[in-house]
């Protein structure tokens, strides 16, 4: 089974929706054949990261999401933060070559969405 490496941007009720949900998709979906391994959590204080981390058994917490980007072996970050923090967040994932899955919405307007839609590839 590959393991899948993430990490989550946000400590809030959506942040732990994707956590639950990563790891049910696991169990609910073993042909996938994939264990999503949620490794660290970042938000904008570390106490809140810790906090959560604790909470969901999330190993790291970091309280900057640029040291979640910088985390060694991501293969996906969950951008569940603030709106206006959706496309640094993602344009910087995608430039070190890491998958991205953002909550809605996408970006602050179309413009930034087709950079980064452009910038991933699709």
């Amino acid at each position: 089974m590959a393991r899948l490496s993430v990490g989550v941007v946000g400590t809030g009720f959506i942040a732990r929706t994707h956590v639950d949900a990563f790891r049910r998709a696991c169990i609910l979906f073993p042909e996938l054949g994939v264990n999503a391994a949620i490794d660290v959590v970042a938000d904008v204080t570390l106490q809140a990261a810790r906090t959560f981390a604790n909470r969901m058994g999330i190993p790291n917490a970091v309280d900057d999401w640029r040291a979640l980007v910088d985390h060694p072996g991501l293969d996906l970050i969950a951008i569940a933060a603030p709106n206006n923090l959706h496309f640094p967040i993602a344009m910087a994932a995608v430039a070190k070559g890491i998958a991205v899955f953002c909550e809605k919405p996408l970006a602050m307007n179309a413009a930034e969405a087709e950079q980064m839609a452009t910038a991933a590839g699709a």
